[in-house]
């Protein structure tokens, strides 16, 4: 027959309190990365794709939409200080980029970066494209935390 005493009780309630934390603790982190997946979708596909058709001006020669798109470059701990030289018009390389470093995600590592710096995107994000509204970053931001939450 097993005896119940303080110690064994203080044992198994530490026990209890670290596997709770362990389990908050993945919980919150996979939080985080369903959240920042969604924003980062949401931000990538709400971002215009240059469309030629809709300037007062021609296109230069050979010009090719989707750069505004294709610079949202996650990191991990600190955000991206450059520009990239490609084009994304479809996103869907642009959004595959987050996912290798939300795998390595856990929380306290820091935080997720989505970061832009061309030098053209606040002008995007005040309304200068018509394919896009004002205010469009935060939009996209609300919309990712309505759907990670779904």
């Amino acid at each position: 027959m097993a005896t119940i005493t303080s110690s064994n009780l203080r044992e198994f309630t530490a026990g209890l309190d670290d596997m709770m934390e362990k389990d908050v603790r993945e919980f919150a982190g996979m939080a985080v990365r369903r959240v920042a997946l969604a924003i980062d979708r949401a931000l990538v596909m709400s971002t215009p794709v240059g469309n030629p058709d809709l300037w007062k001006r021609p296109a230069p020669k050979g010009y090719v939409g989707g750069r505004a798109r294709a610079n949202w470059i996650p990191t991990l701990g600190t955000p991206a200080t450059s520009e990239v030289d490609r084009r994304d018009k479809s996103g869907a390389a642009t959004i595959a980029l987050l996912t290798p470093i939300t795998a390595k995600f856990r929380l306290g590592d820091g935080t997720i970066f989505l970061s832009s710096n061309i030098p053209y995107i606040n002008r995007l994000n005040e309304g200068h494209s018509t394919q896009a509204p004002s205010g469009f970053v935060e939009m996209a931001i609300e919309q990712g935390l309505r759907e990670a939450f779904r």
